[in-house]
């Protein structure tokens, strides 16, 4: 009984990382990005601001440009935290 009751768990606890993934695909391509770097690589936010600026092109950003990229960027990542957030409650992830 134990052994079924652990299968059933680990079942549910895959289909929500599953789930949980196809939310996180479905955002657009920037916001991957600063989840990725953020959160997978757990790169620094100067650093995140470094990256993705020479990803776009841009010139280098001397340090007064690249703290202001870095607070636009924890910004974003709070609104794309509380969109999830938002989602996984309406598909019913979390409470």
């Amino acid at each position: 009984m134990r052994a079924t009751l652990r299968r059933g768990w680990y079942a549910r606890r895959t289909e929500t990382k599953t789930r949980l993934q196809a939310l996180r695909d479905a955002l657009p391509e920037e916001d991957r990005m600063l989840l990725v770097l953020r959160v997978d690589r757990q790169l620094a936010w100067n650093e995140l601001a470094r990256v993705l600026a020479e990803a776009d092109g841009d010139v280098p950003l001397d340090d007064a440009a690249l703290a202001k990229e870095a607070a636009r960027l924890r910004k974003r990542f709070q609104l794309v935290k509380d969109r999830l957030r938002e989602q996984a409650k309406m598909e019913g992830l979390i409470e």
